[in-house]
């Protein structure tokens, strides 16, 4: 039993345990204090970077073209100035002469405009929009920037697809060449991404190489096999250089536009599954999603819009790989929100770069647009190539 006697004790040892506790105590507070104002004058000096704030950029223009805001709006800008420039830039197309009728002549400028400006505008939309978003969901699909249409094989598989149809089906309908075009577009596309599946290296750079090599095997396949035709020049103007200088009518302008539209809003629909299948196999199923089926939905939306636009108008290179890289940089990897700015941003830089090949040598020849395509593209594909570096390098 406690004594009377053990009490001073006691209450003497709880006494001197608070006076130890509360020197404990300040000395605690007195080191935290000292280090919160060594943290904050370290973040304040250059020597920081993770914590550090980004300071704001001096230039205004800098600033400017760095706002998302800005770039949507000057975006959608040049969206609708370049969509009425394409409306009235056809030869021999008085503009005062659109909306008044004559029966005198048999082609006036309104059957022109009407059978003419409209579905071509319409189809350089619809071209650019699809296949800026194929780029999108192959990038998200893989989780590389560099992997697109052109840089996977899937142009090249399309394009062979068609000219199996033109020669083993001469004079076929445009959906038995657009079913041979989706059959071998399908077929490629599952192999390369087979393929990468199966290599070591995933280096960013690297995948898109093995991708140009594998398409370039399938080209030259494909010329072989044109070269060996009695219309292997018609058919090498029609399928190997982009045009929309045709003069189609029909179904065979308006189905492209048609099939490209409905599965653009297909790929909307699956874009949270995209983007979660693009964390990977393990992370995807870990969120309950069937990964290889997803994936084969995705390859399917990019076979089949790219095999409508190769038959309306030619291989168009590059344009899955640029606008969905750009768009990245203001818009970040959520899908949903950037597949809206990717569709506007791709029509834009294809209804730009038609204007100027029809510009260049107006009125009397108009350069194909996948030369143009071309020539910005590839500007823009090492730009971000260095760009790249640069960023893994600081």
């Amino acid at each position: 039993m406690k004594t009377q006697s053990d009490t001073p004790k006691t209450n003497e040892a709880i006494s001197g345990a608070e006076t130890a506790g509360a020197t404990l105590v300040a000395a605690g507070a007195i080191v935290l204090t000292n280090n919160a104002t060594d943290c904050e004058s370290f973040c304040e000096s250059d020597t920081c970077t993770a914590s550090k704030k980004p300071k704001k950029h001096n230039n205004r223009f800098v600033r400017f073209i760095s706002d998302s805001r800005t770039v949507l709006g000057l975006l959608i800008f040049f969206f609708v100035a370049s969509s009425v420039v394409s409306l009235f830039l056809i030869p021999n197309m008085p503009i005062r002469d659109i909306f008044s009728r004559s029966d005198d002549r048999p082609i006036t400028a309104y059957d022109l405009f009407i059978h003419t400006a409209v579905p071509r505008t319409l189809a350089i939309i619809a071209a650019g929009a699809g296949m800026s978003i194929c780029g999108l969901i192959m990038q998200t699909l893989t989780a590389n920037k560099f992997v697109s249409p052109m840089t996977a094989g899937t142009l090249d598989g399309a394009r062979f697809g068609a000219v199996l149809a033109m020669i083993l089906i001469p004079g076929a309908a445009a959906l038995t060449q657009g079913a041979f075009a989706f059959a071998l577009t399908l077929a490629t596309t599952m192999f390369f991404i087979f393929l990468i599946e199966r290599i070591k290296i995933k280096n960013a750079e690297f995948v898109p190489l093995i991708g140009i090599v594998y398409g370039g095997v399938i080209a030259s396949v494909t010329t072989f096999i044109v070269l060996q035709t009695a219309a292997g020049v018609q058919i090498a103007q029609t399928m190997f250089v982009a045009s929309f200088a045709w003069q189609l009518s029909g179904w065979a302008v308006w189905a492209p536009i048609l099939i490209t539209s409905s599965f653009v809003v297909v790929a909307y629909i699956f874009a949270n599954f995209f983007m979660m299948a693009g964390l990977g196999e393990g992370v995807a199923k870990n969120l309950g999603l069937n990964y290889r089926l997803t994936v084969n939905i995705g390859l399917v939306i990019v076979a089949i819009i790219t095999a409508s636009i190769v038959l309306m108008a030619g291989v168009i290179a590059f344009l899955g790989l640029i606008v969905p890289n750009i768009v990245s940089m203001y818009m970040g990897d959520n899908l949903r929100r950037a597949i809206p700015v990717t569709m506007v941003g791709g029509a834009t830089f294809l209804l730009i770069c038609d204007i100027i090949s029809r510009a260049v040598l107006w009125p009397l020849f108009e350069i194909p647009v996948g030369l143009t395509v071309g020539v910005l593209g590839g500007i823009v594909f090492l730009f971000l190539i260095l760009a790249k570096r640069r960023a893994g390098s600081a």
